[in-house]
């Protein structure tokens, strides 16, 4: 699902006991929030690179912030978009 992500939307998701549940942020792309079935947030990178799509882990919320998580989604589409990422 695509939503743009706040901390108290991030706050309020309950997990879906059948299945994880993604969501991708509006304001940074690539930038998407799973909730596993156990209940844990964690923050990922989503894109194609060279051909195959990746899914770098940023960090789990609580310990990363949605602020945090927004930086370093940047930092990683700046070093894709500029060659310094393989």
């Amino acid at each position: 699902m695509i939503h743009k992500l706040t901390t108290k939307f991030i706050e309020t998701r309950k997990p879906d006991p059948s299945k994880r549940v993604d969501y991708r942020d509006t304001v940074v792309p690539g930038l998407v929030l799973r909730v596993n079935k156990s209940g844990t947030k964690t923050f990922s990178f989503h894109k194609r690179i060279n051909g195959k799509m990746k899914r770098l882990t940023i960090g789990q919320f609580g310990p990363f912030s949605l602020i945090d998580a927004r930086d370093r989604a940047r930092q990683i589409l700046y070093e894709v978009e500029t060659g310094r990422f393989e």
